[in-house]
């Protein structure tokens, strides 16, 4: 009786499993770096209206965080070859 319910603990997922998370994941993290790309346009567009009284972070930050998801990205991309 109890074998049957933690047979399934040591199962490792099928490759199929693995190839939607990634694809998943993928997709997930291009939406994502295109969403702070977008708002790093917004930040600097922001800035060079205010005559640069704004704080440059505005622009910056959005594209470190999109920078990281690009980076992401592309690992996610390689592992698939």
């Amino acid at each position: 009786m109890f074998s049957a319910k933690f047979q399934f603990v040591g199962r490792l997922p099928n490759r199929n499993g693995v190839k939607k998370e990634r694809d998943c994941m993928k997709k997930i993290l291009l939406i994502l770096s295109i969403i702070f790309i977008l708002l790093t346009f917004v930040g600097a567009i922001y800035v060079l209206t205010s005559n640069g009284t704004a704080n440059p972070g505005y622009a910056v930050i959005p594209m470190v965080i999109a920078l990281t998801c690009l980076s992401g990205y592309r690992t996610y991309k390689n592992k698939e070859k």
